[in-house]
């Protein structure tokens, strides 16, 4: 089971990442140790229209994948914070995700574990099987 949220900005992010971090999870019956971190993952992704379609091809692409990845290859009692930006606001230069250091972003989709900027995969590498384990397996 991966806990999953989804946000459509820097502030709604901070803010799931400070619940995350009070919140009690268990998987399968077992509860992740209170002393310990929870692995907290961002997606930032294209945004989705009424009819549940982003405008963001490389999105759609990556989506399935990093769903199979979050169940398949992420640490236990991951937690996964999906952010959708609008195409405009992505596209703005000054897009915080852009700009701010524990992002700098240039390409999404992306996948990276808060809070820190780095290792983070961007664009295709986020629908490739590989690159995904390679990412996760940093983690374990």
């Amino acid at each position: 089971m991966v806990v999953h949220q989804y946000v459509t900005s820097l502030n709604e992010l901070e803010g799931a990442v400070a619940e995350i971090n009070n919140m009690s999870i268990a998987v399968d019956g077992q509860r992740a140790p209170e002393d310990q971190p929870k692995p907290i993952f961002v997606i930032v992704s294209g945004a989705k229209d009424d009819n549940g379609k982003s405008w963001c091809p490389d999105c759609v692409k990556a989506e399935p994948v990093l769903e199979e990845a979050a169940r398949e290859l992420a640490p236990e009692f991951s937690v996964f914070v999906t952010v959708y930006l609008g195409r405009e606001e992505w596209k703005d230069k000054k897009c915080v995700f852009r700009t701010d250091s524990r992002f700098r972003l240039s390409a999404i989709p992306a996948l990276l574990k808060w809070p820190n900027a780095e290792p983070k995969l961007q664009e295709e590498q986020c629908a490739n099987v590989g690159a995904l384990k390679d990412f996760f397996e940093e983690f374990a």
